[in-house]
């Protein structure tokens, strides 16, 4: 049962991390729009704009092999997954046991 436990919180510490390291990407470029709107036309403000859209461009996204991207929606559809594997393991179960 323990590295079930251990494998979980293993899994829920990933996701988080993927996801802030995805949040903090988009509020990265946030700020640099912010930034130059505040500015009057200058060299600053170009370089501002132009590292807003770099950094649109390679924002890091956390996947699995490329199958799917990790986030903290990807905690629902393992939770999910798992408990509809579970619900039919228990049925086969209660089936096997009726008919011996």
């Amino acid at each position: 049962m323990i590295p079930i436990l251990h494998r979980s919180v293993n899994v829920i510490t990933l996701t988080n991390k993927c996801d802030k390291i995805e949040k903090n990407s988009a509020e990265f470029v946030v700020t640099c729009h912010l930034l130059q709107q505040g500015m009057p036309k200058s060299i600053v403000r170009d370089e501002l704009l132009y590292l807003a859209n770099y950094a649109e461009k390679i924002s890091p996204k956390c996947s699995a092999a490329g199958f799917f991207i990790i986030n903290r929606f990807i905690l629902g559809a393992l939770f999910s997954s798992v408990t509809t594997y579970l619900i039919i393991c228990i049925q086969f179960n209660i089936s096997e046991s009726q008919n011996s």
